[in-house]
This record gives C-alpha cells, sequence and structure tokens, in this order.
C-alpha cells in the first residue's frame, strides 16, 4: 500500500512517457469559443460545466476501477482514485492532450492557457494548476452534454487504463503507506453530538462510530469507550475524576 505523493508520482512518471497518447475530447469550435470566450456570462456557465465536469470524472473513473480491476477492494479503489481524481492528475493529462486537430483560434487560446500537449511549463504554482485542471473539467463537461456519458466513459477509458494499472501496482507494491493509512483511521472515528445539558458536554470523539456513550453520565467503564470530557462546570470535571479512577 503506497502512500497518496507515491501514487501521485506513479501517474507523473506514466504520463511522461513517451508512448503515452492522449486525444483531446472532439468539441465543435463553437463549443470552444463558448468555453474560451471569458464574459461574465459565459463564466458563470463554466463553473457550472467545471462542476459537471468533476463529478463525471469521478463516476467514470470509479466505473472504470471497479470494471479493470475486478479483485478490488474499496479501500484500494478509494485511494487509488483520489490519485487519479486531482487537480494535479487532471492538470497533467491536460498538458499531454492533442490539440493539433482544432482550428488555429481555438489552438492559440488553449496554448496561452498552457492546455494541451507541448504546453507542460517548467513549474506551475498551485493556482496555475487548478486553473488548468478547471478547464480540463470544463471540457469534460462539455463534452458529455454534447456526446453522452458512454462517448466520455470511451474517451475515459482509453486515456485513464494505463494510468489505472500503473498506480494500482505501486499500491499493491507499496512504497510508504502513511497518507492512506491516515485516511482509513479518519474513516474509522465519528463526532458524536452530545445534547447540551447542565454538564455543557462537548462533542465526543469515539474511534467507532456505532458506538455512543450515555448523554449525561460519563463514566463508562469500559477502556475502548474513553473519551475525554470538558465541562464548564469545575465540580463536574472532579466528579467525572472520581468516577474514573
Amino acid at each position: 500500500m503506497a502512500s497518496y505523493p507515491t501514487l501521485q508520482q506513479s501517474i507523473r512518471e506514466t504520463i511522461s512517457r513517451p508512448d503515452f497518447d492522449a486525444a483531446l475530447p472532439p468539441l465543435s469550435d463553437q463549443t470552444w469559443m463558448r468555453i474560451l470566450n471569458y464574459t461574465p456570462q459565459t463564466n458563470a456557465e463554466n463553473e457550472r460545466l467545471e462542476f459537471l465536469g468533476d463529478a463525471l470524472m469521478y463516476a467514470t473513473i470509479g466505473r472504470q476501477l471497479y470494471s479493470q480491476i475486478p479483485n478490488g477492494s474499496p479501500h484500494l479503489y478509494t485511494c487509488v482514485r483520489a490519485a487519479l481524481h486531482s487537480n494535479k492528475t487532471f492538470a497533467m493529462l491536460a498538458e499531454k492532450l492533442d490539440i493539433m486537430a482544432v482550428s488555429s483560434t481555438v489552438l492559440k487560446a488553449l496554448t496561452r492557457k498552457t492546455f494541451g500537449e507541448g504546453t507542460a511549463a517548467p513549474s506551475k504554482s498551485r493556482p496555475q494548476i487548478k486553473a488548468t485542471a478547471d478547464l480540463f473539467e470544463t471540457v469534460i463537461g462539455a463534452y458529455y452534454l454534447d456526446h453522452g456519458f458512454e462517448a466520455l466513459y470511451e474517451w475515459v477509458k482509453e486515456i485513464y487504463t494505463p494510468l489505472i494499472n500503473a498506480t494500482v501496482h505501486t499500491f499493491r507494491t507499496g512504497r510508504g503507506n502513511a497518507l492512506c493509512r491516515r485516511y482509513r483511521l479518519l474513516m474509522q472515528r465519528a463526532i458524536v453530538p452530545v445534547r447540551r445539558s447542565a454538564l455543557s458536554v462537548r462533542p465526543i470523539y469515539l474511534p467507532n462510530p456505532c458506538l455512543f456513550l450515555p448523554l449525561s453520565r460519563p463514566d463508562c467503564r469500559s477502556p475502548h469507550l474513553q473519551a475525554r470530557f470538558r465541562f464548564n462546570q469545575p465540580q463536574w470535571s472532579r466528579r467525572y475524576r472520581s468516577l474514573s479512577t
């Protein structure tokens, strides 16, 4: 089980290979100009398309993982999809897409935005990476509206098949597991809502979301249910300490 940065590095190495090909989703020039010609109206529509594209990539990657890795665990799917569905991955893919089939006007506009093959910058700041990833998601949303989900899925499948193979291999061979383990620990915790009472108890953190402490008697003796309470009244704090001994 590999860490998130290790999975990202595996994706970067795969995309950087000379034999990795990624075709630009076929959009009409009218659609391209609507996306790239920024006005207050088109900005609002692009944000809607970006939201749609983000959700569609989440769904298509999940479907492809389920199909391509039939013996995978939910934990593997979750960690691998987190790396595949990220701004860094989307930005790297955007810089690898073959954009030579578009018109010269669209080509110039995409090049200015470092979108497409041969436009990769030596180093990008986080806002620049996000801007490229946002445009990628906008293109995905527009392509879905023009051609439908199945056409989008086939496009994602062709590009993501080698990425999934490389990322799953890295995950299973394991070169550090700090972040994925941290995610798993966070998923095992829950905040139990506590009703306000004379105790003024703050939310309780439990190691298991299926277990609950009594709302008004913080004197549970079970070791795995011990939780830290903070009381506004000092006398309740003293009472809790005496009950815990």
